[in-house]
């Protein structure tokens, strides 16, 4: 799995992770940690490219800044 991790608006947060893990089996959306509030997009590596675009166009309606995060670990507490 990849993992990128995006600096968003709270409002924004149940949006986002809506109109992400509509796109079924390609994402899934944790918030890490709401104060900051920090999102983890979790991503099955043969949608990488979908997603990026996805997450391109999202970033026109919303404010969505990536985090320079390892992607290779899962920051959730599962």
């Amino acid at each position: 799995m990849i993992y990128l991790f995006y600096k968003v608006n709270k409002t924004d947060i149940a949006m986002i992770k809506h109109i992400l893990e509509a796109h079924e089996n390609m994402t899934q959306v944790s918030t890490i940690d709401q104060n900051i509030p920090k999102i983890q997009i979790t991503i099955a590596p043969d949608y990488l490219d979908d997603v990026k675009e996805i997450i391109a166009d999202l970033q026109t309606k919303f404010f969505m800044e990536q985090l320079d995060e390892d992607a290779t670990k899962s920051q959730g507490r599962y």
